[in-house]
């Protein structure tokens, strides 16, 4: 009986022990493994990756960078489809006004265009959070070709937390570096929302003496003239915020890696 519990117990410490190895080489495997989906979109996760990204071949470098996600890691899943119009102000109303102000008037398009200036449908508050008022709009545009309709939801930034004229954070309210990220995020990311060659991913910051300093990659992906290829680069971007007045310093850009994409 004595011998049987103790193979009981010899037998429940194997099986712990190789559970226990299991675990680790499949940690090892997903820290350098191929992030894809189903879908073919690509989630770079890590630092990690970018030793990853310099070890492969051309061709796995450029295939990586066309598949990737335009941003990953930097915005809540609902304002991906979010755009900036470029504002900031002080409240609800006044953001709602700023984004009826980009509808050109009748007088512009009998100046600059033949046919019909735009058709204003809606403009409405539909989300505030405590970074920015979201403004949804949607308006015909009338084309000699026909009319097209566009809908679009915008980021205003409320000027307490950001001013962007200024480009300026105010770390009176913004006064964590967990804030400062979240505002540099919304800027980087909805910023570049219409930027097609734009793909940023693990945006990170960290606090010094004088400054934040914000840092996120991103591949650029600039396409080449008919018989001449797109030029495909890795970078890194740093931005410091000032602490003595939020103001945000001139970005510094490393190139990391270089490749030729498709031929046009």
């Amino acid at each position: 009986m004595i011998k049987s519990k103790t193979a009981v117990i010899i037998g429940i410490v194997e099986v712990v022990a190789i559970i226990a190895l299991v675990v680790f080489i499949a940690s090892l495997l997903n820290a350098t493994k191929d992030t894809s989906n189903s879908s073919g979109v690509v989630g770079i996760k890590s630092k990690m990756t970018i030793e990853v990204l310099n070890k492969m071949s051309d061709e796995e470098f450029v295939n990586y960078a066309y598949n990737a996600e335009r941003t990953d890691g930097f915005l809540e899943e609902k304002e991906k489809e979010y755009r900036d119009p470029h504002y900031s102000t002080s409240t609800s109303s006044e953001a709602v006004e700023k984004i009826k102000s980009r509808i050109n008037p009748p007088s512009y398009w009998d100046k600059f265009r033949v046919g019909q200036p735009d058709e204003l449908l809606d403009t409405k508050l539909v989300d505030e959070t405590d970074y920015y008022y979201a403004i949804y709009q949607k308006y015909i545009q009338h084309k000699g070709t026909g009319d097209v309709t566009y809908e679009d939801t915008y980021v205003v930034y409320k000027k307490t937390m950001f001013d962007y004229d200024k480009k300026t954070i105010n770390l009176k309210n913004v006064n964590t570096k967990e804030k400062v990220k979240r505002i540099m995020d919304l800027y980087i990311a909805v910023d570049n929302s219409q930027n097609a060659s734009f793909k940023g991913f693990d945006p990170t910051i960290i606090e010094k003496d004088n400054c934040f300093e914000y840092t996120y990659y991103y591949f650029e992906i600039v396409g080449g003239d008919y018989g001449l290829h797109d030029g495909i680069s890795l970078r890194k971007s740093t931005i410091e915020i000032d602490k003595k007045d939020g103001k945000l310093l001139e970005e510094q850009v490393t190139i990391i890696r270089v490749a030729r994409g498709k031929l046009n």
